[in-house]
């Protein structure tokens, strides 16, 4: 009886814990964020990006618990460090529009596919069969776009 009494007393010391726990937290604190910045890319995908480009625009769908989502990064790099992978002579490939337009419906991206009429792009690289990564240059702008769709 006693080892009873004990153990509904720490289920229900548990259960209160967990009462004011809840309670002390709002929802922001659980909400996941994407990293915008472009050496994200880098850690996900294994691809160099210089130190010097910078985020100048990002759109996020909701972010899953793993970090999936639909992601738009608009990246500025300066002209000296154009080089490489980076070099605009190597974006070649046409915009997938099925895949951007997936990625800016999703992220909520002030952005339509005809604004990308300019825009080349390097050959997307997919990963797991379901994430994929575009990444494309404007030269009418000097704007690298990275699309990102990870699940």
């Amino acid at each position: 009886m006693k080892r009873k009494a004990r153990s509904t007393a720490a289920a229900c010391a548990c259960l209160i814990s967990l009462t004011a726990l809840l309670s002390c937290t709002s929802s922001e604190d659980w909400e996941i964020h994407a990293d915008e910045s472009p050496q994200a890319l880098a850690e996900t995908w294994g691809i160099e990006v210089p130190e010097s480009m910078v985020t100048t625009k990002f759109y996020s769908s909701d972010v899953g618990f793993q970090g999936d989502g639909d992601f738009i990064r608009e990246l500025k790099l300066p002209e000296q460090d154009q080089t490489g992978r980076w070099s605009p002579e190597a974006f070649q490939e046409p915009v997938d529009t099925a895949l951007a337009d997936t990625v800016i419906s999703e992220s909520g991206a002030e952005l339509t596919t005809a604004q990308l009429s300019h825009a080349r792009c390097r050959p997307t690289l997919n990963k797991d069969d379901y994430d994929r990564l575009m990444l494309c240059y404007d030269a009418a702008t000097q704007t690298y776009y990275a699309f990102e769709s990870l699940f």
